[in-house]
């Protein structure tokens, strides 16, 4: 019996854990959209035929992994409103 306790206790651990990870990562905010949109914009302008990679990515701080998380919380957003994300 105190096997199981011990089991369950673990799992609703781990559960809590989870949870809390998933909702601190829904709530997380990109700051500077506005300045991250208009450096993209700038940055595929000036080099329109570029390659996303060596032109884009340089162009934002944080490169791909600011856009990851801006299209994230996007998408975060869009589920908690019922909006359709594309």
């Amino acid at each position: 019996m105190e096997l199981l306790i011990a089991t369950v206790h673990r799992i609703d651990a781990r559960a809590h854990k989870k949870v809390t990870e998933e909702l601190i990562n829904a709530f997380k905010r990109v700051d500077g959209k506005e300045n991250l949109l208009f450096k993209i914009a700038e940055a595929a302008l000036s080099d329109p035929t570029g390659v996303v990679d060596q032109v884009v990515y340089p162009a934002v701080h944080g490169g791909e992994q600011s856009l990851k998380e801006l299209v994230h919380e996007y998408k975060t957003k869009a589920r908690s409103t019922g909006a359709p994300c594309r």
